[in-house]
């Protein structure tokens, strides 16, 4: 056998342990995250807290409604489809 093929036999090696390494850490991530979901969903006293903890924080809000004119409210943003 010479060089280049041990080289290739190798490198093909390496490379399946780099993919197996991958995909067991991505398989170990999937799995800490179900635990961490189902220990929130424990840990909640009711699913109305558990609802609310597992809710993203939600940003300021914007007014519902349009200004009639720009002078009204200048810091509503105006919706140029309604008009």
């Amino acid at each position: 056998m010479d060089e280049t093929a041990a080289m290739l036999i190798i490198t093909a090696i390496l490379a399946l342990y780099v993919v197996d390494k991958l995909f067991s850490h991505l398989e170990k991530r999937k799995l800490q995250d179900t635990i961490n979901e189902l220990s929130s969903k424990l840990m909640a006293k009711d699913y109305r807290e558990y609802t609310q903890l597992s809710r993203p924080e939600s940003r300021e809000e914007k007014p519902m409604r349009n200004p009639q004119s720009w002078h009204d409210d200048p810091m509503i943003e105006i919706d140029d489809d309604t008009h």
